[in-house]
């Protein structure tokens, strides 16, 4: 008996969506990574921490994961503090965590920044 899928997030549709994210950072040295538009968390994941990796990081971690959004995440002076936010377009999510940042540690600066609609 074939199984048939209605659902747009089973199988191996060529159609299928691509909804997730993540950002990994190490705090150590400021490294960073940012992944979108992967179909499963897991992947989004494993992306942004190669990423992190790739960009000299050595004890990089997942700290923020989002779907069907957009998202950045901010530093505190000296990249020891973040903060993350997700608004509806890329150009509302850098503001929103330097905000987010700055309420709580001060001075910030969102460097990173995507989006997985």
């Amino acid at each position: 008996m074939r199984h048939h899928c209605n659902n747009a997030y089973c199988g191996s549709q060529p159609n299928r969506p691509h909804p997730f994210g993540s950002i990994a950072i190490t705090l150590v040295h400021g490294y960073e990574g940012i992944s979108w538009g992967k179909p499963t968390q897991s992947e989004a994941d494993k992306a942004a921490m190669a990423s992190c990796l790739k960009a000299g990081g050595k004890d990089c971690k997942v700290v923020f994961q989002y779907h069907n959004t957009c998202a950045a995440l901010a530093f505190a002076k000296g990249a020891v503090h973040y903060a993350a936010a997700t608004e509806s377009t890329e150009e509302k999510t850098k503001p929103a965590a330097t905000a987010q940042c700055q309420h709580q540690y001060g001075y910030c600066l969102a460097d990173l920044s995507a989006c997985s609609p």
